[in-house]
Protein backbone atom coordinates (compact mmCIF):
# COMPACT_ATOMS: atom_id res chain seq x y z
CA UNK A 1 0.00 0.00 0.00
CA UNK A 2 1.60 3.42 -1.04
CA UNK A 3 1.84 6.01 2.12
CA UNK A 4 0.13 9.11 1.48
CA UNK A 5 0.10 12.48 3.09
CA UNK A 6 -1.77 15.83 3.14
CA UNK A 7 -0.36 18.73 5.18
CA UNK A 8 -0.87 22.43 5.25
CA UNK A 9 1.94 24.05 3.50
CA UNK A 10 1.54 28.08 4.51
CA UNK A 11 -0.73 30.56 5.90
CA UNK A 12 -4.38 29.75 6.14
CA UNK A 13 -6.61 32.50 4.74
CA UNK A 14 -10.06 32.94 5.32
CA UNK A 15 -10.39 32.70 1.77
CA UNK A 16 -7.65 30.25 0.59
CA UNK A 17 -5.70 27.46 2.12
CA UNK A 18 -2.31 25.93 0.44
CA UNK A 19 -1.25 22.43 1.49
CA UNK A 20 1.57 19.68 -0.17
CA UNK A 21 0.79 16.51 -0.62
CA UNK A 22 3.38 13.41 -0.82
CA UNK A 23 3.48 9.70 -2.43
CA UNK A 24 5.81 6.96 -1.70
CA UNK A 25 4.83 4.17 -3.67
CA UNK A 26 4.05 0.47 -1.92
CA UNK A 27 4.29 -1.56 -4.99
CA UNK A 28 2.44 0.97 -7.80
CA UNK A 29 3.68 3.48 -9.74
CA UNK A 30 1.71 7.12 -9.77
CA UNK A 31 0.53 8.27 -13.08
CA UNK A 32 -2.30 10.71 -11.53
CA UNK A 33 -2.88 12.52 -8.57
CA UNK A 34 -6.50 15.01 -7.87
CA UNK A 35 -7.12 17.41 -4.96
CA UNK A 36 -10.89 17.40 -3.15
CA UNK A 37 -12.87 19.72 -1.12
CA UNK A 38 -15.58 17.82 1.15
CA UNK A 39 -15.54 15.14 -1.24
CA UNK A 40 -15.52 16.76 -4.71
CA UNK A 41 -12.79 17.27 -6.40
CA UNK A 42 -11.04 20.90 -6.57
CA UNK A 43 -9.25 20.79 -9.59
CA UNK A 44 -8.98 18.79 -12.63
CA UNK A 45 -7.21 15.40 -12.84
CA UNK A 46 -3.11 15.95 -13.08
CA UNK A 47 -0.97 13.36 -14.71
CA UNK A 48 3.10 13.18 -14.05
CA UNK A 49 4.88 13.23 -17.51
CA UNK A 50 5.59 9.44 -16.41
CA UNK A 51 4.57 6.82 -13.67
CA UNK A 52 6.54 7.67 -10.45
CA UNK A 53 7.49 6.00 -7.67
CA UNK A 54 7.06 8.80 -5.20
CA UNK A 55 6.33 12.78 -5.34
CA UNK A 56 5.40 15.81 -3.99
CA UNK A 57 2.50 18.13 -5.13
CA UNK A 58 1.40 21.59 -4.13
CA UNK A 59 -2.13 23.05 -4.44
CA UNK A 60 -3.83 25.70 -2.77
CA UNK A 61 -8.01 25.91 -2.36
CA UNK A 62 -9.35 29.13 -3.04
CA UNK A 63 -12.65 30.66 -2.69
CA UNK A 64 -13.50 29.44 0.93
CA UNK A 65 -15.52 30.75 3.47
CA UNK A 66 -14.32 32.19 6.44
CA UNK A 67 -15.00 30.28 9.95
CA UNK A 68 -15.76 27.28 8.14
CA UNK A 69 -14.44 23.61 8.07
CA UNK A 70 -13.02 21.55 5.35
CA UNK A 71 -12.16 18.26 4.68
CA UNK A 72 -9.14 18.83 2.32
CA UNK A 73 -8.50 15.01 0.50
CA UNK A 74 -5.76 13.88 -2.26
CA UNK A 75 -5.82 10.65 -4.46
CA UNK A 76 -3.02 8.95 -6.13
CA UNK A 77 -3.99 6.79 -9.36
CA UNK A 78 -2.22 4.17 -11.08
CA UNK A 79 -2.23 4.42 -14.91
CA UNK A 80 -5.23 2.41 -14.70
CA UNK A 81 -6.97 4.79 -12.71
CA UNK A 82 -7.05 2.49 -9.68
CA UNK A 83 -6.61 4.40 -6.75
CA UNK A 84 -3.04 3.67 -4.89
CA UNK A 85 -3.40 5.70 -1.78
CA UNK A 86 -5.33 8.44 -0.08
CA UNK A 87 -4.90 11.10 2.85
CA UNK A 88 -7.65 13.77 4.19
CA UNK A 89 -7.41 16.57 6.44
CA UNK A 90 -9.80 18.77 8.24
CA UNK A 91 -9.11 22.34 8.83
CA UNK A 92 -11.20 25.85 9.66
CA UNK A 93 -10.82 28.88 7.78
CA UNK A 94 -10.62 31.90 10.16
CA UNK A 95 -12.82 34.88 10.38
CA UNK A 96 -13.13 36.79 7.08
CA UNK A 97 -11.10 40.30 8.50
CA UNK A 98 -13.69 43.42 9.23
CA UNK A 99 -13.54 45.49 5.94
CA UNK A 100 -15.41 48.75 7.15
CA UNK A 101 -13.40 51.83 7.61
CA UNK A 102 -14.23 53.75 10.89
CA UNK A 103 -16.16 56.67 10.14
CA UNK A 104 -15.26 60.29 11.98
CA UNK A 105 -17.70 61.96 14.18
CA UNK A 106 -16.47 65.15 15.24
CA UNK A 107 -12.96 67.04 13.38
CA UNK A 108 -12.93 70.70 15.06
CA UNK A 109 -10.65 73.51 16.36
CA UNK A 110 -9.76 73.63 20.37
CA UNK A 111 -7.50 76.70 19.75
CA UNK A 112 -5.80 78.55 16.66
CA UNK A 113 -2.94 80.49 17.40
CA UNK A 114 -0.42 82.16 15.93
CA UNK A 115 2.24 79.35 15.25
CA UNK A 116 0.04 76.04 16.32
CA UNK A 117 -3.23 75.04 15.93
CA UNK A 118 -4.89 72.55 18.38
CA UNK A 119 -7.91 69.94 16.66
CA UNK A 120 -9.74 67.77 18.23
CA UNK A 121 -11.04 64.27 16.56
CA UNK A 122 -13.51 61.59 17.44
CA UNK A 123 -14.50 58.37 15.26
CA UNK A 124 -16.37 55.23 15.96
CA UNK A 125 -16.06 51.17 14.03
CA UNK A 126 -17.79 48.41 14.11
CA UNK A 127 -14.48 47.09 15.37
CA UNK A 128 -13.31 49.80 17.39
CA UNK A 129 -11.01 52.50 16.26
CA UNK A 130 -7.46 52.26 16.92
CA UNK A 131 -6.20 55.86 15.73
CA UNK A 132 -5.84 58.29 13.34
CA UNK A 133 -3.80 59.55 10.68
CA UNK A 134 -2.79 63.80 10.37
CA UNK A 135 -2.46 66.09 7.52
CA UNK A 136 -1.40 69.68 6.91
CA UNK A 137 -2.41 71.01 3.25
CA UNK A 138 -2.62 67.17 2.64
CA UNK A 139 0.93 66.41 3.76
CA UNK A 140 0.96 63.31 6.42
CA UNK A 141 2.28 65.01 10.02
CA UNK A 142 1.74 62.64 12.63
CA UNK A 143 -0.31 59.87 14.07
CA UNK A 144 -2.08 58.78 17.38
CA UNK A 145 -3.96 55.89 19.05
CA UNK A 146 -7.05 55.90 20.35
CA UNK A 147 -10.93 56.38 19.51
CA UNK A 148 -10.81 60.30 20.41
CA UNK A 149 -8.32 63.40 21.60
CA UNK A 150 -6.58 66.27 20.42
CA UNK A 151 -3.15 66.67 18.26
CA UNK A 152 -1.52 70.59 18.10
CA UNK A 153 -0.07 71.10 14.80
CA UNK A 154 3.16 73.35 15.44
CA UNK A 155 5.37 75.26 13.46
CA UNK A 156 2.65 77.48 11.81
CA UNK A 157 3.19 80.87 10.22
CA UNK A 158 0.89 83.91 11.85
CA UNK A 159 -1.56 85.11 9.80
CA UNK A 160 -1.63 81.85 7.07
CA UNK A 161 -4.52 79.84 5.84
CA UNK A 162 -4.09 75.90 6.44
CA UNK A 163 -6.01 72.98 5.68
CA UNK A 164 -5.85 70.64 8.31
CA UNK A 165 -6.90 67.14 7.61
CA UNK A 166 -7.27 63.99 9.37
CA UNK A 167 -8.16 59.45 8.53
CA UNK A 168 -9.44 56.98 11.38
CA UNK A 169 -7.98 53.59 10.94
CA UNK A 170 -9.46 50.64 12.70
CA UNK A 171 -7.50 47.21 14.50
CA UNK A 172 -7.26 45.88 10.27
CA UNK A 173 -6.05 49.22 9.55
CA UNK A 174 -9.07 49.34 7.32
CA UNK A 175 -8.82 53.94 6.52
CA UNK A 176 -11.61 56.87 6.64
CA UNK A 177 -11.73 59.29 4.62
CA UNK A 178 -10.43 62.80 5.06
CA UNK A 179 -11.99 65.63 7.17
CA UNK A 180 -10.68 68.69 6.57
CA UNK A 181 -10.93 71.83 8.55
CA UNK A 182 -9.57 75.11 7.17
CA UNK A 183 -8.78 78.12 9.45
CA UNK A 184 -6.13 80.87 8.94
CA UNK A 185 -3.86 81.45 12.29
CA UNK A 186 -4.05 84.37 14.36
CA UNK A 187 -1.56 87.43 12.03
CA UNK A 188 1.18 88.63 14.13
CA UNK A 189 1.01 92.47 15.45
CA UNK A 190 4.20 94.78 15.98
CA UNK A 191 5.23 95.04 19.73
CA UNK A 192 4.39 98.58 21.47
CA UNK A 193 6.51 100.88 23.30
CA UNK A 194 5.71 101.41 26.50
CA UNK A 195 8.63 103.27 28.23
CA UNK A 196 11.28 105.26 26.40
CA UNK A 197 12.98 108.52 28.61
CA UNK A 198 16.63 109.31 30.11
CA UNK A 199 18.09 108.24 33.30
CA UNK A 200 21.32 110.29 32.77
CA UNK A 201 22.32 113.34 30.36
CA UNK A 202 25.79 113.87 30.28
CA UNK A 203 28.13 116.01 28.66
CA UNK A 204 29.25 113.73 25.87
CA UNK A 205 26.21 110.86 26.19
CA UNK A 206 22.85 110.16 26.83
CA UNK A 207 21.35 107.11 28.77
CA UNK A 208 17.92 106.00 27.52
CA UNK A 209 16.06 103.38 29.42
CA UNK A 210 13.05 101.32 27.23
CA UNK A 211 10.47 98.78 27.77
CA UNK A 212 7.85 97.46 25.19
CA UNK A 213 5.45 94.65 25.01
CA UNK A 214 4.35 92.02 22.30
CA UNK A 215 1.45 89.53 21.99
CA UNK A 216 4.70 86.91 22.42
CA UNK A 217 7.64 88.52 23.22
CA UNK A 218 10.19 91.18 22.39
CA UNK A 219 13.07 90.09 20.32
CA UNK A 220 15.21 93.12 21.01
CA UNK A 221 15.56 96.84 19.42
CA UNK A 222 16.91 99.25 16.99
CA UNK A 223 18.25 102.21 18.32
CA UNK A 224 18.31 106.21 16.01
CA UNK A 225 20.53 109.04 16.61
CA UNK A 226 18.49 111.64 14.35
CA UNK A 227 16.69 109.36 12.61
CA UNK A 228 19.31 107.05 11.45
CA UNK A 229 20.52 103.76 12.62
CA UNK A 230 23.40 103.62 15.25
CA UNK A 231 23.07 100.25 17.12
CA UNK A 232 21.50 97.02 15.70
CA UNK A 233 20.00 95.34 18.97
CA UNK A 234 19.78 95.11 22.95
CA UNK A 235 17.79 91.94 23.85
CA UNK A 236 14.69 92.49 26.42
CA UNK A 237 14.05 96.19 28.33
CA UNK A 238 16.62 98.30 29.90
CA UNK A 239 19.18 100.54 29.47
CA UNK A 240 21.03 101.92 26.15
CA UNK A 241 24.06 104.32 26.18
CA UNK A 242 24.63 106.86 23.36
CA UNK A 243 27.95 107.81 23.11
CA UNK A 244 30.37 110.64 21.26
CA UNK A 245 27.57 113.12 21.53
CA UNK A 246 28.98 116.77 21.69
CA UNK A 247 28.41 119.19 24.34
CA UNK A 248 25.39 121.41 24.61
CA UNK A 249 23.60 120.02 21.41
CA UNK A 250 20.39 118.68 20.97
CA UNK A 251 19.36 115.48 19.70
CA UNK A 252 16.48 113.03 18.76
CA UNK A 253 17.23 109.51 20.02
CA UNK A 254 14.79 106.81 19.16
CA UNK A 255 13.84 103.12 19.26
CA UNK A 256 11.89 100.41 17.59
CA UNK A 257 11.34 97.27 19.15
CA UNK A 258 10.88 94.21 17.20
CA UNK A 259 9.77 90.44 18.22
CA UNK A 260 10.34 87.25 16.77
CA UNK A 261 8.41 87.23 13.33
CA UNK A 262 10.61 90.44 12.49
CA UNK A 263 7.64 92.79 13.06
CA UNK A 264 8.60 96.06 14.09
CA UNK A 265 7.07 99.07 16.54
CA UNK A 266 6.79 102.39 14.89
CA UNK A 267 9.60 104.77 16.33
CA UNK A 268 9.29 106.03 19.90
CA UNK A 269 11.39 109.74 19.76
CA UNK A 270 12.90 111.88 22.87
CA UNK A 271 14.44 114.92 22.21
CA UNK A 272 17.24 116.08 24.85
CA UNK A 273 20.12 118.44 24.99
CA UNK A 274 23.35 117.42 25.89
CA UNK A 275 25.26 119.66 28.76
CA UNK A 276 27.28 121.68 28.74
CA UNK A 277 31.09 121.30 29.35
CA UNK A 278 31.47 122.09 32.99
CA UNK A 279 33.69 124.99 33.51
CA UNK A 280 37.09 124.27 35.49
CA UNK A 281 37.50 124.57 38.91
CA UNK A 282 38.35 127.76 40.46
CA UNK A 283 41.67 128.54 41.96
CA UNK A 284 43.03 131.77 43.61
CA UNK A 285 46.17 133.84 42.25
CA UNK A 286 47.20 133.84 45.72
CA UNK A 287 46.63 131.37 48.58
CA UNK A 288 44.33 132.42 51.41
CA UNK A 289 45.57 131.37 54.87
CA UNK A 290 43.92 131.16 58.15
CA UNK A 291 45.46 133.67 60.47
CA UNK A 292 47.27 135.61 57.92
CA UNK A 293 45.55 138.83 56.35
CA UNK A 294 44.71 138.56 52.77
CA UNK A 295 43.55 140.85 50.05
CA UNK A 296 41.68 139.88 47.12
CA UNK A 297 43.13 141.57 44.01
CA UNK A 298 40.65 143.29 41.64
CA UNK A 299 41.70 140.59 38.96
CA UNK A 300 40.61 137.55 41.38
CA UNK A 301 37.55 139.37 42.08
CA UNK A 302 36.90 139.67 38.53
CA UNK A 303 37.77 136.17 37.31
CA UNK A 304 35.76 134.86 40.62
CA UNK A 305 32.79 136.32 39.22
CA UNK A 306 33.10 135.37 35.71
CA UNK A 307 33.64 131.53 36.99
CA UNK A 308 30.57 131.55 38.71
CA UNK A 309 28.73 132.62 35.96
CA UNK A 310 30.25 130.40 33.44
CA UNK A 311 28.82 128.02 36.32
CA UNK A 312 25.37 129.52 36.29
CA UNK A 313 24.97 128.99 32.67
CA UNK A 314 26.42 125.69 33.00
CA UNK A 315 23.36 125.03 35.32
CA UNK A 316 20.92 126.47 33.27
CA UNK A 317 20.38 129.47 35.17
CA UNK A 318 20.88 133.61 34.67
CA UNK A 319 23.64 135.73 34.95
CA UNK A 320 24.54 137.36 38.78
CA UNK A 321 25.11 140.90 38.78
CA UNK A 322 28.37 141.56 40.67
CA UNK A 323 29.87 145.06 41.64
CA UNK A 324 32.28 146.45 39.09
CA UNK A 325 35.76 147.00 41.47
CA UNK A 326 39.05 148.34 41.00
CA UNK A 327 42.49 148.57 42.53
CA UNK A 328 42.14 150.19 46.27
CA UNK A 329 38.95 149.42 47.07
CA UNK A 330 37.85 147.98 50.65
CA UNK A 331 36.17 144.46 50.21
CA UNK A 332 32.84 144.38 52.08
CA UNK A 333 30.37 142.42 53.64
CA UNK A 334 27.83 143.49 50.40
CA UNK A 335 30.43 142.22 48.04
CA UNK A 336 30.90 139.05 49.98
CA UNK A 337 27.04 138.49 49.96
CA UNK A 338 26.96 139.33 46.10
CA UNK A 339 29.39 135.80 45.82
CA UNK A 340 27.89 134.27 48.53
CA UNK A 341 23.97 134.14 46.93
CA UNK A 342 25.44 133.51 43.75
CA UNK A 343 26.78 130.28 44.41
CA UNK A 344 23.75 129.21 46.96
CA UNK A 345 21.61 129.61 43.76
CA UNK A 346 22.76 126.89 42.19
CA UNK A 347 22.83 124.33 45.31
CA UNK A 348 26.14 123.35 45.49
CA UNK A 349 26.94 119.86 47.13
CA UNK A 350 29.58 121.97 49.43
CA UNK A 351 27.06 124.45 51.37
CA UNK A 352 28.35 128.00 51.37
CA UNK A 353 29.07 130.27 54.09
CA UNK A 354 26.25 132.57 55.85
CA UNK A 355 26.03 136.17 54.59
CA UNK A 356 27.44 138.80 56.73
CA UNK A 357 26.24 142.14 57.61
CA UNK A 358 28.55 145.58 57.59
CA UNK A 359 30.97 145.13 60.73
CA UNK A 360 31.80 141.47 60.56
CA UNK A 361 34.91 139.89 60.13
CA UNK A 362 35.43 138.37 56.60
CA UNK A 363 38.01 135.22 57.41
CA UNK A 364 40.07 133.03 55.03
CA UNK A 365 38.38 129.87 55.97
CA UNK A 366 35.64 131.97 54.71
CA UNK A 367 36.67 132.92 51.42
CA UNK A 368 38.27 129.00 50.83
CA UNK A 369 34.77 128.23 51.88
CA UNK A 370 33.27 129.64 48.64
CA UNK A 371 35.68 128.51 46.40
CA UNK A 372 35.01 124.64 47.69
CA UNK A 373 31.26 125.32 47.68
CA UNK A 374 31.42 126.65 43.75
CA UNK A 375 34.27 123.72 42.56
CA UNK A 376 31.68 120.95 44.22
CA UNK A 377 29.12 122.01 41.59
CA UNK A 378 28.84 118.82 39.39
Amino acid sequence: MAIVSIQVSGAVEYNRIPVSASFTSGGGLAAYYRFFRNGVGAGSLESFSSPVSSATKYYTYTGLQGNTSYSLTVHFYNSSMNTLGSDSITIRTPSEPDRTPPSINTWRPISIKKRSAEMYVSASDNSGVSGFYFYLNGTSVGNMYGSSGSYVYSGLNPGTAYSFGVKAFDIYYNTSGMETYRDTTIPNSAPTISSWYPTQIGVNSVTMYVASSDDEYVSGYWFYLNGSSVSPTSEGNGRYTFNNLLPNTSYSLGVKAYDGDGAQSSMSSYSVTTKKNRPANFEWDNGKYSGYAFNITANEWSRLCGRINEFRSYKGLLNSTFTTVSKGMEFKAAYYNELVNAIKGMSPPTSVPNNRVAGDFIYASDINRLKESLNSIL
